[in-house]
């Protein structure tokens, strides 16, 4: 099935899931990021990734929704409400809306409740693991609805995704613990229930 990616926040993490994603040969994939609003070095190094991962940059957020089946947040996690607020006004039925910052779930719980109401689906997707060193292969937990849908979507391109929970969002709060584990040098092991 032919789909189009696009990520909101083109920083290293989307940088380097794009790239791994573009290399597995996902063929239509957009990025846009609001320093791209006004010239300038962090402009500069943006259209750079985009050039290098061979990804289409667009300039504004209203082109990349209208024009993306998933839609990546790829924001520092502070903006995360506030730009998928923004977001909000260009989605429509049947779009997926994949979070990877870091956001507190109630956030993202907030946020999934107002994309239902236009028929759109909002996952967390927790990253647990550097995108630097795994690229698009970081192995990532995903819960709420739609998130089975982001997994099948998403494995044939070589993407690790764990499926949590569609009801609730506890991708964010495993990876919190993952975090506290990894920082006391414990090994993190878990099953998953699928979606």
């Amino acid at each position: 099935m032919a789909f189009s990616l696009g990520f909101i926040g083109f920083g290293e993490a989307a940088y380097n899931m794009g790239k791994g994603l573009r290399g597995e040969g996902l063929a239509d994939i957009k990025a846009y990021d609001v320093v791209m609003d006004k010239e300038g070095p962090m402009r500069d190094t943006v259209l750079t990734r985009c050039n290098d991962a061979d990804i289409k940059a667009v300039f504004s957020s209203k082109e990349l929704v209208e024009n993306s089946d998933i839609v990546v947040i790829a924001v520092p996690a502070r903006f995360t409400a506030s730009t998928a607020e923004g977001l909000k006004q260009y989605a429509r039925a049947g779009q997926l809306f994949a979070d990877v910052t870091t956001a507190l779930p109630p956030i993202k719980e907030a946020q999934a409740k107002s994309f239902a109401e236009l028929g759109a689906e909002y996952i967390d997707s927790a990253m647990l693991g550097s995108l630097m060193a795994l690229g698009h292969k970081v192995p990532i937990l995903a819960s709420g609805k739609g998130c089975k849908k982001w997994h099948d979507l998403m494995t044939p391109f070589n993407m690790k995704i764990s499926l949590v929970n569609p009801e609730h969002f506890d991708a964010g709060e495993i990876r919190e613990l993952f975090d506290e584990d990894a920082r006391n040098g414990k090994i993190f092991e878990a099953e998953y229930q699928s979606c």
